[in-house]
């Protein structure tokens, strides 16, 4: 008798002990859910992701242009000290970028004549910013010294990945020490309160 008690009571401790587990289990398959299938979300990400895409692409057409026309789109000479100067911070559709050759951007700057951007690039948002703004930056130092390409990011996905991030001033020079300040881990994407995703090369 006393025996299948005590085979009563570890039975009944299983089964609690298992319904925990699975509603602990149950909970993270919820988050994940919410996470992935959250419309708004994968909205923003979708939107991150294209601005990414549009910022490397970007950086890989001046290094191709660098290559071909000895200089870069916003470099007044060819010489080696000026082929590739430095550049305060513009976004993509000021005429300096190459992107497009006036305000406009009815017409194709130097990186879509010469081939090394489509001529669709023009309407692309990212240069229109109608759907986020990427903003271009170079310090000194010639082709030694990284351009940025950069914008900031709306999902939760990008701008939990520290590492990337960057908190500039857009409305300044860039910095002459070539180097960006590291995003603070309490930014809070409000207002001004912001970090920039860069890609640079």
């Amino acid at each position: 008798m006393l025996n299948e008690k005590r085979l009563k009571t570890k039975d009944a401790g299983f089964g609690v002990g298992e319904l925990t587990a699975l509603i602990g289990f149950l909970f993270i398959i919820a988050a994940v859910l919410v996470f992935f299938v959250d419309p708004i979300e994968r909205a923003r990400k979708h939107r991150d992701d294209r601005l990414d895409g549009d910022a490397q692409v970007v950086l890989a057409a001046l290094s191709e242009f660098y290559v071909s026309a000895g200089r870069a789109p916003w470099a007044l000479s060819v010489s080696p000290k000026e082929a590739f100067p430095a550049l305060s911070w513009k976004s993509l559709k000021q005429v300096d970028v190459g992107i497009c050759a006036d305000e406009d951007c009815t017409q194709a700057g130097a990186l879509v004549t010469s081939g090394k951007l489509p001529e669709s690039f023009l309407t692309h948002e990212s240069v229109s910013g109608r759907s986020g703004t990427i903003y271009i930056g170079k310090g000194q130092g010639g082709s030694a010294s990284p351009t940025y390409t950069c914008f900031v990011p709306e999902s939760r996905f990008y701008r939990a990945r520290s590492g990337q991030l960057f908190r500039i001033n857009i409305d300044q020079e860039f910095p002459k020490s070539g180097v960006l300040g590291s995003c603070p881990t309490t930014v809070s994407f409000v207002e001004e309160d912001v970090c920039y995703k860069c890609v640079y090369r």
